[in-house]
């Protein structure tokens, strides 16, 4: 064999390492069924994004109005805190639209209120049809809102 077919050949070989398939990183993304979102919670309601704005240190801050309470005390009205700080990675961040309906879950940390419940980018959006992901479905809000209310009563008595 002459030696530029050993060249060309040991390239091929070579480049043919470069180019395999690297190994398959399986991704599953878990959804909590309503359940088990209710239970990990301090509230749970319907409620419309009135305003989203950022923190000095990057989060991300969004008044919500509560339209309709399914657990946590009765507030017409809450800011919580979402997102990352400004230097972390905001790739995976939910957006809220202001004036938009979504299904919120809110967990109170060291006095402060936090989004909870983030299904990747997106967060629990009513859709214009009235459907909402209810933990690990779609289904009417309203049927959602009776589930979620029927989950609750049960863990007082």
């Amino acid at each position: 064999m002459g030696r530029k077919k050993k060249v060309t050949y040991t390239l091929v070989f070579l480049l043919s390492l470069l180019v395999k398939p690297g190994s398959a990183v399986g991704t599953h993304f878990y959804t909590a069924t309503l359940q088990e979102l209710i239970d990990g919670v301090d509230f749970v309601f319907i409620g419309k994004v009135k305003n989203v704005e950022r923190t000095f240190w990057g989060y991300r801050r969004a008044t919500l109005q509560v339209t309709e309470r399914i657990k946590g005390e009765s507030l017409s009205e809450m800011s919580v805190n979402y997102g990352a700080r400004w230097y972390d990675s905001q790739a995976n961040v939910s957006v809220l639209i202001t004036g938009r309906r979504y299904l919120f879950f809110i967990l109170e940390i060291e006095g402060k209120l936090q989004l909870a419940g983030i299904t990747g980018p997106r967060y629990y959006l009513i859709e214009d049809n009235d459907d909402v992901l209810c933990g690990d479905e779609n289904i009417p809000v309203t049927e959602c809102i009776e589930r979620g209310v029927e989950i609750v009563s049960e863990r007082i008595h």
